[in-house]
């Protein structure tokens, strides 16, 4: 039942932005602006979806590889920088 919740909720989200897509292509005279109308929608909902995509797939399953490879010699390198400050 949640994973057909999900579907239809997403469903639901994807089928709002291609209407406010073909309203604002089509019925609209304004440009494409990020902070207003259509542009914040897209720039709503591609923070959203990039850290559901985060958390649901890349930490999930390239998690442990991306700390070893990654993360520890990122944080290294800032603890490294941290000293002189």
């Amino acid at each position: 039942m949640k994973i057909i919740l999900a579907f239809v909720f997403n469903g639901l989200v994807i089928g709002y932005f291609i209407g406010s897509w073909y309203y604002w292509a089509n019925f609209t005279q304004t440009p494409l602006e990020i902070c207003n109308g259509f542009g914040s929608l897209i720039a709503f909902l591609g923070i959203i979806y990039f850290f559901v995509l985060y958390f649901m797939v890349v930490k999930r399953y390239f998690g442990k590889w991306f700390e070893r490879s990654v993360w520890n010699k990122v944080k290294s390198v800032a603890g490294s920088l941290w000293r002189f400050v």
